[in-house]
């Protein structure tokens, strides 16, 4: 595409990142990083940023500082109002000397924030919104609970209405918008996309009488993520596979509780804890292990099976969220949310079968390059906001 966009993105919530371990910061930069590189010119407001590398020279960043300070996990109520208000003087303030082309609020949408820009006549694009299960998920946690007043509901509404496009990385997501004809068709998929050339199968894949029998688990450690159910169906695997491994990658409130758990079991010598681990060692850390499983009660998307596909490897998943899209049988094995039996089950047929290993890996390798390879997710990206730029 010929045409160069000049683009204002707000990204109220979380951080922006390219090296933190916060999902939505990531995907955020990587928009705005490989949008900077087909040409256009992108004016980023955001509350957090942490960044390792120096940004595209077409990327101006406008870190917005409130006096409510955001928390780095979730920003509060005031402080989102505050953020609100600041870069609505900031678009002001640029739009004098600056004709933008589209507005994008991007991933996760924070509700009502794109009310305050005063930019009736620029088309707006919002999202990728994480899907209804996705709160769901984060209720069971104690958070985003006020999503379910009304008040919520009006000014979500609201947002909608004024969105030229919004987009979803998942075809359930729909359930997000409410059910009017005249939202549901501003509604487009647009994948999260992946770097296939850093996430890519290596090339002495194993033979057969070579197989490690290797289970990963890579996930930030929330009881909703599914790691008691990977240890209890782990133990009943074991007896069948007993030369398996299982290696948990990952941090967070329940990794305490989950070494317990994993200290008590009589195999505990066959199960490794690694912590957090960087995002330069993920692809290495695929590529050692021979099935990964990620039995989430409610993914939003599934970015680290994604990432697991990319490089080759077969999934174990729950028929759940957005690895029910993700994953398929030629590429995986999908369970019942908390089934441990059904997930003995997956894991136990895949460890025992090399050749299906490795047809599921070859075929999740190319579904990933033809379907979320980053030149495609942008390339879609561009087209929707021509369209939302000529009113389809």
């Amino acid at each position: 595409m010929s045409r160069k966009y000049t683009i204002f993105v707000n990204h109220p919530s979380y951080c922006l990142t390219d090296c933190e371990p916060k999902g939505d910061g990531l995907l955020a930069f990587q928009y705005i990083d490989r949008l900077a590189r087909r040409g256009h010119e992108l004016y980023v407001a955001a509350p957090i940023v942490k960044l390792r590398e120096p940004l595209h020279p077409n990327v101006h960043l406008f870190v917005v500082n409130t006096v409510m300070r955001p928390s780095w996990e979730f920003p509060s109520g005031p402080h989102r109002i505050e953020f609100a208000l600041r870069v609505r003087h900031l678009f002001k303030h640029l739009q004098r000397k600056i004709s933008f082309d589209v507005i994008h609020q991007l991933n996760p949408v924070t509700t009502g924030v794109n009310l305050f820009l005063p930019a009736k006549s620029i088309p707006f694009v919002v999202g990728p919104l994480p899907p209804s299960w996705a709160k769901e998920s984060a209720s069971r946690l104690g958070l985003l609970a006020a999503y379910h007043s009304i008040f919520r509901y009006m000014i979500r509404w609201e947002m909608f209405r004024r969105a030229s496009c919004i987009l979803i990385p998942v075809p359930g997501g729909r359930d997000i918008v409410p059910n009017i004809h005249i939202l549901r068709s501003r509604i487009k998929l647009l994948h999260y996309g992946i770097d296939t050339k850093q996430f890519a199968p290596k090339n002495n894949f194993p033979s057969a009488t070579k197989f490690d029998l290797h289970v990963l688990f890579l996930a930030n450690m929330y009881k909703v993520k599914g790691i008691y159910d990977l240890l209890q169906a782990f133990e009943i695997t074991i007896k069948s596979v007993p030369q398996a491994r299982l290696t948990i990658a990952g941090d967070g409130p329940e990794r305490e509780s989950v070494k317990r758990m994993v200290d008590a079991m009589p195999d505990s010598n066959r199960i490794t804890m690694l912590g957090s681990i960087s995002r330069d060692k993920l692809a290495n850390l695929f590529h050692s292990c021979s099935v990964y499983c990620l039995p989430s009660h409610g993914e939003p998307f599934g970015m680290t099976a994604l990432e697991a596909m990319s490089c080759g490897k077969p999934v174990v998943a729950t028929a759940a969220g957005g690895l029910d899209y993700l994953v398929d049988e030629q590429g995986g094995v999908k369970v019942p949310v908390g089934d441990v039996e059904k997930l003995a089950e997956a894991l136990t047929r895949l460890l025992k079968d090399p050749q299906l290993c490795r047809q599921m890996g070859n075929h999740n390798r190319e579904v990933a390059v033809s379907e979320y390879d980053w030149d495609r997710v942008i390339s879609n990206l561009e087209e929707i906001y021509e369209q939302a730029i000529q009113g389809q």
